[in-house]
């Protein structure tokens, strides 16, 4: 992986909606600054097509070891907000954490 990749890993599933107890991983390769914006829609509608989705903007600061979660739909599009636990995973170090997204923005040291 290039240094600053931020990558979303999520439980196997044998098909879209099977529900999962286990969050989803956000693997973070150290070594340069990277943002990524994870994208979610109902996975049976067609509401996407009228900007019905979730958004969510990571946002890495490879210096000061700092992950930024926030909000970040486009203009005019509804953010869907649904309550999502991350574990996050700092490369190569191992370090890792657990976070709880509500819709606001959420800071992480690591």
């Amino acid at each position: 992986m290039r240094a600053g990749a931020i990558i979303p890993v999520d439980p196997v599933r044998q098909y879209t909606s099977q529900p999962v107890e286990e969050p989803t991983t956000i693997r973070i390769y150290r070594g340069a600054n990277g943002d990524f914006t994870l994208y979610d829609d109902d996975g049976i509608s067609q509401a996407y097509l009228e900007g019905h989705g979730s958004w969510i903007r990571f946002s890495w600061d490879d210096r000061a070891r700092r992950l930024v979660v926030r909000p970040n739909p486009p203009r005019g599009a509804t953010h869907l907000v649904e309550e999502r636990t991350f574990r996050v995973l700092l490369l190569p170090d191992g370090a890792t954490a657990e976070i709880r997204y509500r819709g606001e923005p959420i800071e992480l040291r690591l």
